[in-house]
């Protein structure tokens, strides 16, 4: 069980970001608060997730056949280039577009299930990392392998001094 910990840097810009926000519990996120900070506009239709940047918008197009937690995970991700990123993906190094992947895919783990939200709901999710899992992914409406990977993510920042957590 976490008494106490310290949030990442990362992860504070989010948490004051929400409460700028209004947002308190995870039930209140919505992807589209981050529209203040980059103008966008999401165009649902089949095929690839991807984000361009036209003018001054970036449109999101969003796969439509999938189901809704993958389509919140394809959105936090697109949204992540779009608040993290400058440029066209495909004209970068295969190096740096590896590295634009990875901190959008961080983006999209941090915004739909905050730290600080996911270790109050740890505290009465059942045992097994399955259990966990299913528990949480309807918590936070996203798919079970993508809370897998957030709990690794967890896991990864206590153990490397991102978060500073103190277990009783």
């Amino acid at each position: 069980m976490f008494h106490s910990f310290c949030m990442s840097e990362f992860e504070k810009t989010i948490w004051n970001f929400y409460l700028q926000k209004g947002i308190k519990n995870p039930a209140e996120i919505s992807l589209y608060v981050f529209d203040d900070q980059a103008n966008f506009e999401v165009i649902k239709r089949k095929g690839a997730s991807y984000a361009v940047e036209i003018g001054d918008v970036y449109y999101i197009f969003l796969d439509s056949s999938i189901p809704l937690p993958n389509r919140r995970e394809q959105l936090a991700h697109e949204i992540g280039h779009v608040l993290l990123h400058a440029g066209n993906q495909l004209w970068t190094s295969p190096l740096i577009k590896e590295k634009q992947e990875a901190q959008a895919k961080k983006f999209a783990h941090y915004a739909l299930i905050p730290s600080w939200f996911l270790i109050e709901k740890l505290q009465d999710a059942p045992e097994t990392i399955q259990g966990k899992a299913a528990t949480l992914a309807d918590f936070f409406c996203v798919s079970e392998p993508f809370v897998i990977e957030r709990l690794f993510l967890l896991e990864k920042d206590i153990s490397g001094g991102e978060i500073h957590a103190r277990t009783y």
